[in-house]
């Protein structure tokens, strides 16, 4: 299996999450995706740079208004 993998989600260190309607610490840390990657890799798995596909492969399986909504979800939150 591939495991599409950027070194970008090193920089991804989430103060906050929501679960289950209230605000909660984010479980999601550059060490927590280290600890995946590394699993994954000694579990035989390679290693893949994601490539941007456009919004093609996205719209074919998902609704158009969930996709706007998810573009605008975060500034909308935080105003």
């Amino acid at each position: 299996m591939q495991v599409v993998w950027s070194a970008q989600q090193l920089t991804h260190h989430g103060t906050r999450f929501v679960r289950s309607g209230r605000i909660v610490p984010s479980p999601e840390t550059p060490e927590r995706a280290i600890f995946i990657r590394d699993a994954v890799v000694r579990r035989g798995h390679g290693l893949i740079e994601p490539r941007d596909l456009g919004l093609a492969p996205i719209l074919a399986v998902h609704d158009a208004h969930f996709v706007s909504f998810l573009k605008a979800a975060h500034a909308d939150w935080t105003a």
